[in-house]
């Protein structure tokens, strides 16, 4: 009987998150404290997400280099950008990114400042995807909209439930919703 379970492990792929996320749920359902969260480039997401969805809290360097583990973000980043004080166990809205590079966009900084300004309970990621199959199957319950990138434009139309006529015309995707 601990007083705060800790679990991190190495994520290889986006949706070992949702493993992570699924433990912090249950750990909420029976009232016990937890520390969940991945590592790596792929389990940056959980290290935001995860004091959202209730984990006690997440780690944050001090300074960009000065990372003790693979993905940390920056202290700074989690309080700034993605505002986790604020947002901390008050179900937002989740939007984001979807592609493959994604590091190199701003999109967080963007809508993340907006959404603040406008005082709105969302918050905007980037979704470093492989596979657009798994993530959808595995996220689509959790996101509320997403910006589509390289190379998925058109691979995501295979699981969209209603297609706008243009969107069939194109053939490719930029908003999901």
């Amino acid at each position: 009987n601990p007083d705060i379970i800790k679990i991190v492990t190495f994520a290889n792929s986006i949706n070992d998150n949702i493993i992570i996320f699924n433990l912090i749920k249950k750990a909420k359902k029976e009232n016990r404290k937890i520390i969940a969260l991945c590592m790596g480039k792929c389990g940056e997401i959980s290290r935001i997400l995860s004091p959202i969805f209730g984990a006690e809290l997440t780690f944050g360097s001090l300074k960009e280099g000065k990372e003790s583990a693979p993905g940390q973000i920056t202290a700074n980043a989690l309080k700034n950008t993605y505002r986790i004080n604020k947002l901390k166990n008050k179900n937002p809205k989740i939007f984001g990114l979807v592609g493959n590079p994604v590091h190199q966009s701003k999109g967080i900084i963007f809508h993340n400042r907006l959404f603040n300004k406008l005082n709105l309970n969302n918050i905007y990621l980037n979704f470093l995807v492989e596979d657009i199959s798994s993530f959808i199957k595995n996220y689509k319950k959790i996101i509320s909209g997403l910006s589509i990138t390289i190379p998925f434009k058109s691979k995501v139309i295979n699981h969209i439930d209603k297609l706008d006529p243009i969107t069939k015309k194109i053939g490719a995707i930029n908003t999901v919703i």
